[in-house]
């Protein structure tokens, strides 16, 4: 998953400092950029030209620019902010403006910068967050890049969190995912977990995704009742299939499989609680290349 990140020139700076094959700081932050969505605009680019156009990195910038734009893949987002009343009336200079209509264009707001320490109180009222390198690496730090840093290992979530700050928590994991499949031996015969399924892991997935439910069928009598669940009106247009085991000792462990992640739930999809708020359960979550193994329980067709 791909935070956008908008990256102030004094943390490039900071950057070419360290530039250097062997140098840990440089290999953490050139890894953290590719991690990330590095944010670009015509306006940014013109503030990092101005701001080395007399550095002695000037032509350090200059080559990694060009490298950069030159990459198959494509290594920087263009984008094309629009203004904002608040920071237009702000007493701040183009340049650090062009940053901050960068970061109120996105969802979150990150700014990683070696500088605005002094405009830390507007850039709060901004709702945007200021990383130095010190604070984006300090594992410590409670913020929103530690928080979807992979592999999250026993996310602990407590007894009584409402359920839709746990969902929307859970959101980037499912967004631009094709193919979901989720393995509960509960899902629907417990009231419990359909309801959580329904309400708060379904929204999450992207409509045209394709979806694949692996779960305990113990008789015909619940195969006829997985039947009728897809009449529900939420599965409607949705691409959606149930598949079934009849051997209850084949899967205990709640998972999801999506294209890129492996999220497992302690507690299974019932930890989001039918009075808004969540049973105690741990998550873990992992890049779908860093599981051993895919192996599913054998399973056939119900619907």
């Amino acid at each position: 998953m791909k935070l956008p990140v908008v990256v102030c020139p004094s943390f490039l700076e900071f950057y070419f400092t360290h530039d250097a094959e062997d140098d840990d700081i440089s290999i953490k932050i050139e890894s953290e950029f590719r991690r990330r969505r590095f944010i670009m605009s015509n306006e940014i680019l013109i503030y990092y030209d101005n701001y080395f156009s007399n550095s002695l990195f000037k032509d350090v910038y200059s080559q990694y620019l060009t490298k950069k734009m030159q990459m198959k893949n494509g290594f920087f987002e263009n984008i094309d902010p629009c203004e904002n009343e608040k920071i237009k009336n702000l007493p701040l200079d183009d340049n650090l403006k062009s940053l901050l209509y960068a970061c109120c264009s996105l969802d979150p707001s990150i700014l990683l910068s070696e500088k605005f320490d002094d405009i830390l109180h507007i850039l709060n009222s901004l709702n945007i967050l200021k990383l130095n390198y010190q604070k984006l690496f300090d594992r410590n730090e409670d913020h929103i890049l530690n928080q979807y840093r992979l592999p999250i290992l026993r996310e602990r979530i407590k007894l009584g969190q409402p359920n839709e700050e746990v969902s929307k928590w859970l959101k980037p994991f499912f967004k631009g995912q094709k193919n979901i499949t989720v393995v509960d031996p509960h899902i629907f015969s417990s009231a419990d977990d359909q309801y959580g399924f329904e309400n708060y892991i379904l929204p999450l997935i992207d409509r045209t995704a394709n979806i694949k439910i692996i779960t305990y069928c113990e008789n015909k009598h619940h195969a006829r009742h997985f039947k009728n669940v897809l009449k529900n009106s939420c599965y409607m247009g949705r691409n959606m299939s149930i598949y079934g085991y009849n051997n209850n000792k084949l899967q205990h462990d709640r998972e999801i499989f999506t294209d890129d992640y492996h999220i497992e739930l302690g507690h299974g999809i019932a930890m989001f609680g039918r009075d808004g708020q969540t049973r105690q359960s741990n998550v873990n979550i992992k890049r779908i290349e860093d599981i051993r193994r895919t192996e599913l329980p054998k399973h056939s067709f119900i619907a």
